[in-house]
């Protein structure tokens, strides 16, 4: 949905789908204004027991200041919407999950670095990861695409990821 002095873009530039572009860029590479620090770091999508209750994805900051992602969205995979007040320190991890509690028991992780839904409502609405592929789109409070991480079966994806008890993780998160 493109407003005022907004177009849309391939982004990144090439992908299939369009989103809404920072400014206009008719005739030019498209240009985002998006904080690219904050990237999926790691899916676990088809956990060993296929309790859904143990899907999650990880954020990472891989730059040296903090963001503030606040509004920020995921508008595949999952539907989760980033409270206010939320932001990610340089260099440092945030978990969303379906069962925060959950995950911070089960990983030893503090609960401030584990979020998710807190309402009856809003958990029914978060959706599950498909365990036979898709496509998890993170995007900020503007709509831009800030991350976006396709995964499928097979191929050359990892098998220990689909039901074989690992999760799916970027090797070099600088690089993305």
């Amino acid at each position: 949905t493109t407003g005022a002095g907004v177009s849309e873009a391939r982004i990144p530039d090439g992908d299939a789908n369009f989103s809404d572009a920072a400014e206009p860029t008719r005739g030019a590479a498209n240009r985002v204004d998006v904080a690219l620090d904050v990237v999926i770091n790691e899916i676990m999508y088809h956990p060993i027991d296929d309790d859904v209750e143990k899907e999650y994805i990880e954020l990472y900051n891989r730059g040296t200041a903090a963001v503030d992602i606040s509004g920020w969205r995921f508008s595949d995979g999952i539907n989760f919407t980033i409270p206010a007040s939320t932001s990610i320190a340089g260099d440092a991890y945030l978990v969303i999950a379906r069962n925060p509690q959950y995950i911070v028991d089960t990983y030893g992780l503090p609960g401030v670095k584990v979020i998710g839904p807190t309402t009856p409502e809003a958990l029914e609405g978060f959706g599950i990861l498909s365990d036979e592929g898709e496509r998890v789109t993170l995007s900020d409070a503007r709509g831009n695409i800030a991350s976006t991480v396709p995964y499928y079966d097979g191929g050359e994806w990892p098998q220990w990821a689909d039901g074989g008890g690992c999760s799916m993780v970027l090797i070099v998160a600088r690089s993305s």
